[in-house]
Parts: structure tokens; sequence; C-alpha cells
């Protein structure tokens, strides 16, 4: 059978028509919702197939490209923490509806913690990290095109400010 009940929850185990087997969880309870699932999947299995219909890629599969292209590098921690709030926003939407409009609308402007406004800098960082999971889901034929996003203006120097704070000495 396609459908098991597990934990109260109904799984679905089927076969596309190239013979791979797909087996994951629906996440409902609910017989009904579990079946209209399993024949959406079965469906899009069917076009993507028969069709040459592209495979419907998430959001959070872009991500999972930019954590393995970022490994090893200097910034990976930054690109992990700009990927937490990335994947917090837009999740399990098909990386096609993602448009450059809900990008920049949703640009962190102030820091979780402490509330304060972010600088330009590392708003457009945040917006690099996006842009860059992107790119690499458009090399890897997931989307057609990538969203355009402004940029933010920056000071051409780099502002320090002298503090009144005795250093530590080791």
């Amino acid at each position: 059978m396609s459908l098991s009940k597990r934990n109260g929850v109904y799984y679905i185990d089927i076969r596309s028509p190239s013979g791979e087997r797909i087996r994951r969880t629906t996440g409902v309870s609910d017989r009904k919702l579990a079946q209209e699932y399993h024949d959406k999947v079965k469906y899009e299995l069917w076009a993507i197939d028969r069709l040459d219909k592209p495979l419907e890629r998430t959001f959070n599969e872009a991500l999972l490209l930019l954590l393995n292209d970022g490994k090893g590098q200097k910034d990976y921690a930054t690109k992990k923490r700009h990927a937490k709030y990335w994947r917090s926003i837009f999740g399990d939407k098909s990386i096609s509806s993602i448009t450059g409009e809900m990008i920049d609308n949703n640009l962190p402007t102030h820091n979780a913690k402490s509330k304060e406004p972010l600088a330009p800098a590392t708003i457009n960082k945040y917006r690099k990290t996006i842009l860059r999971a992107l790119s690499l889901a458009y090399k890897n034929n997931w989307i057609n095109s990538i969203p355009y996003v402004g940029k933010l203006k920056e000071p051409k120097i780099r502002i320090r400010c002298a503090t009144n704070k005795k250093r530590k000495s080791y």
C-alpha cells in the first residue's frame, strides 16, 4: 500500500515512472489530506518524466547548496547564520516563486538580540548570501533567472570610534 500510518502520521511510499522509490512523511494525520498529498506527488513525478517538466526545488535545497559550497571557507559561520535567517523567511517555498521584491522586503534591518539597527554593509552581506544561494541554484538549472535585489550604499571609508575602555594585558 502506498499510504501507511506510523505514530499518528501518514507516510507515502511510491515509485516514479523511472523506477525511483520515494518514501517520505506527509506531515498530516488525516487520511484524506495524506491521499491528496500522495496524488499530488505522484502527478508531479509523472509530469517530470512524461512532460519534461522541471522538478520544483525548495529554497531549503538551495541553502544546502550554499552551505556545501562554503565548507572550509573562512566565513562559513556567517553563511550558516545567514542561511538560518533566510530559512526562517522562505523555508519550504519553491525557489522559482521567490522574487527580488520579496527578498528586498525581508532583508533584516535590526539585530535580533540587541534590536539595534544594522549597518548597510551588514544588510548587503545578507543580500549577498541569498543571491549566492540563488546563483548556485541557477547554475544547477533549478531556476531560469536570478532575481535582482538592489545594493545599499555604504560609506567609502571605514568609520572607527575611539573608546576610553582599558585594554586587558595578558
